[in-house]
């Protein structure tokens, strides 16, 4: 199997369990939507060196609630060892509500700012509230995407910035 998409899916299968079904060593494309902590978290989860060939990652869907926030830290946690585990990233798509709380650029652009060519981040709780906008990024997390991506080639962004006239070279 070369491409997988689990939406909406509760992984709750040991690694024995999946192993015994699945090879997922020859992944190239992963989406994982809804439910994605489930599979990346180190306690249940798929650890990053089951799928050394995987090059493309999609997360999308619920991020956390308030109600969730507990397990920030751990999810924070998770995300950053399964990001940092996978060699061969060249694509990433995070698009769902807070994800610079489960994954900060700077803890991206250490595990896997080498590889990464293209990347897409979207909070899904980008809103326009008259003339005061929600920004999905800030601009020093603009400057590290500029400084710490060597092979970027792709870069999608909604951020909407209240001062237009600032601007930031790419």
């Amino acid at each position: 199997m070369q491409e997988l998409s689990l939406r909406s899916y509760s992984w709750i299968h040991s690694r024995s369990e999946y192993k015994q079904l699945w090879d997922l060593s020859q992944l190239h494309w992963l989406e994982l939507e809804n439910n994605f902590r489930d599979f990346i978290g180190q306690s249940d989860g798929v650890p990053p060196s089951d799928l050394p060939r995987l090059e493309s990652l999609n997360i999308h869907g619920r991020g956390f609630d308030d109600e969730e926030v507990e397990d920030l830290e751990l999810a924070r946690k998770d995300m950053s060892i399964f990001l940092g585990g996978l060699a061969k990233l060249k694509k990433l798509k995070i698009e769902f509500q807070y994800w610079d709380e489960i994954t900060s650029l700077e803890s991206l652009a250490a595990t896997a700012g080498e590889t990464l060519e293209k990347i897409r981040l979207r909070d899904t709780r980008y809103v326009s509230e008259g003339d005061n906008f929600i920004r999905s990024t800030s601009l020093s997390n603009l400057s590290i995407l500029k400084n710490s991506f060597p092979q970027l080639t792709y870069l999608g962004l909604d951020a909407a910035l209240k001062r237009p006239e600032v601007s930031l070279a790419l």
